[in-house]
């Protein structure tokens, strides 16, 4: 029975590491999409002048 508290924590450590990574992808999604604005924002400005 002394196993167990020692899986859950090397559980809970992989499940916040999984988190953090997902977090990093979507951050980098935000940025790709954000810098796909700024692109069709500068194509649109050019075609404007």
């Amino acid at each position: 029975m002394a196993e167990t508290p020692v899986l859950s924590e090397v559980g809970n450590s992989l499940f916040f590491v999984t988190g953090i990574s997902l977090e990093v992808r979507t951050q980098k999604l935000e940025l790709t999409s954000e810098k796909s604005k700024v692109r069709t924002q500068n194509k649109w400005l050019k075609h404007q002048f």
